[in-house]
């Protein structure tokens, strides 16, 4: 006697096992955000982030900024002003950031006033670590 034959019901990469529908592909993290660096006055190193900052696109934005903290630079400032999502990911890479500009001695500033940046920092009380600007100094 044969034993009936099993189906198992696998789930390829880009299925949902619950719904059984294949989802498209994650977009490269460089279609998400993108990071132009730019030299500012007496070793300030001015990021200009766009896009989201999520689970995908949160290691470039830490290997963008290390890279500027390692060139020993006197001020990091990032402007977050056309970021449209900062997932937790995002805010665990800004107190990560945060930390080696403070082990380094480096001062860190975040330019913005967009509530996509600002709410999650104020919900989980991260924004009393930052100083945040909402212009761009001069």
């Amino acid at each position: 006697m044969t034993s009936p034959s099993r189906h198992s019901a696998g789930v390829s990469s880009g299925e949902d096992a619950s719904e059984g529908v294949r989802l498209p592909p994650a977009p490269p993290a460089g279609d998400l955000l993108r990071v132009v660096v730019q030299s500012g006055p007496e070793g300030t190193s001015i990021l200009q982030i766009t896009g989201e900052i999520d689970l995908v696109t949160a290691p470039l934005l830490r290997s963008s900024v290390m890279e500027q903290l390692q060139r020993a630079q006197r001020r990091i400032v990032l402007v977050l002003q056309q970021v449209s999502f900062l997932g937790s990911a995002g805010l665990a890479v800004l107190v990560d950031i945060r930390t080696e500009a403070l082990r380094r001695d480096v001062d860190l500033l975040l330019v913005t006033t967009s509530r996509a940046v600002l709410r999650p920092l104020v919900a989980t009380g991260l924004i009393q670590l930052f100083e945040v600007d909402p212009v761009l100094p001069n």
